[in-house]
């Protein structure tokens, strides 16, 4: 082979070699590193968990989601440990952020009454291979949902507008009252959960005196809070409250349900909304008021013209309670000289009960972007 023929196969060769390096760097160049992530929402019936895909320019894809019996395993790493099999995912997650019905405390430790767990985040990190796993109460998990709302997620009852980085409440009768507040930090909102269900009612007229003083009497307590009255279970109490004020007015279907076991919270609501039992009715009006004025004073101390949010696991299911009748909004407002302070301010009400999964995804975006941002896990 002469020397021409060399020096032309080295340049085919060199030419080929610097295309082939120029492809292999725009092929890198295009792709995206994947992440996932776990995020869940454990409560004492049901664990839901999903896993999450996320790519640098921040955009979400669900990998896998599933439901499990919270009652048929012997703890939350167990489940996750299966969820993480079952997913499959060629992409394994760093970070896990699970709601969780119970008190948290600094997002590391939980005990779960009704499951009688107790969770240790940096335990099940370790055991899971994670980065990070995070324990969030699950009304904190609502006040983040709140963040990933969209329009269509929510219903509103009036037609204020919200101002931009203001505060925001979010409060939710369900088996409990949470009440949560966030505030803005010139970033991002930040949540912050309160006990405020556990306040004292507040009576406002010689009826929900009275009512209080039936509570005392009948719950053996010194004290009556607001989620002994604005919760599901604060429903029941209502309706004896007025059986004993109208016994004429009793009405047999109602009674037959509850003794056959139906949840009497469910009954009552449903009767009322239907017209079909006096005592039903008026049960569910003074609920309904009195979780309006709580409402209103949450707004008060918090002054949310960013939004006043009405969640939690009953208000989905009595949405036309709120749009249909002026009872919950009007005791809202009825704060005197502070009224139209309140009308300034927009009210909400979440259509959906999955918020809390939703916020758990919002933290575990979070969690998963300070890792990166500072390359080690950090309280939050």
């Amino acid at each position: 082979m002469n020397f021409c023929s060399r020096r032309s196969i080295n340049w085919v060769l060199e030419f080929f070699t610097v295309v082939a390096v120029i492809w292999i760097a725009w092929i890198v160049s295009r792709r995206q590193p994947m992440h996932a992530f776990i995020a869940g929402d454990l409560g004492g019936t049901n664990c839901r968990l999903v896993m999450v895909q996320i790519d640098t320019n921040g955009q979400e894809t669900t990998i896998f989601e599933k439901v499990y019996k919270s009652q048929q395993h012997p703890h939350l790493v167990v489940i996750l440990q299966t969820f993480i099999h079952e997913a499959n995912s060629k992409i394994s997650p760093r970070v896990a952020c699970i709601a969780v019905a119970g008190p948290v405390t600094k997002n590391r430790v939980a005990h779960i009454t009704n499951l009688n767990w107790n969770l240790d985040a940096e335990q099940m990190a370790q055991q899971l291979h994670l980065e990070e796993v995070f324990l969030l109460n699950d009304f904190a998990a609502i006040g983040y949902g709140i963040l990933g709302l969209k329009p269509e997620d929510v219903v509103q009852l009036n037609n204020a507008t919200p101002l931009e980085n203001a505060p925001i409440a979010c409060l939710g009768a369900g088996t409990g009252l949470g009440e949560v507040f966030l505030t803005h930090n010139g970033k991002e909102y930040d949540v912050w959960p309160s006990e405020g269900g556990h306040t004292d009612f507040p009576t406002r007229t010689v009826l929900e005196f009275e009512l209080m003083e039936f509570v005392k009497k009948t719950s053996a307590v010194d004290r009556v809070s607001v989620e002994r009255i604005v919760s599901g279970s604060g429903l029941p109490g209502i309706y004896r409250f007025f059986k004993s004020r109208h016994p004429h007015l009793i009405g047999q279907a109602v009674e037959e349900e509850i003794r056959q076991g139906s949840d009497p919270g469910e009954v009552i609501t449903r009767h009322s909304l239907d017209g079909t039992d006096v005592l039903c009715q008026q049960t569910f009006e003074t609920w309904m008021a009195a979780y309006g004025a709580e409402a209103g004073n949450l707004a008060l101390k918090t002054l949310s013209f960013g939004g006043v949010y009405i969640a939690g696991g009953i208000a989905p299911k009595i949405l036309k309670a709120f749009t249909n009748s002026d009872t919950f909004y009007s005791n809202m407002c009825s704060k005197g000289r502070m009224k139209e302070v309140i009308q300034s301010m927009p009210v909400y009400i979440v259509k959906g009960s999955t918020i809390g999964m939703i916020g758990a995804k919002v933290v575990s975006h979070r969690r998963f972007r300070a890792l990166d941002d500072h390359g080690c896990s950090t309280n939050h």
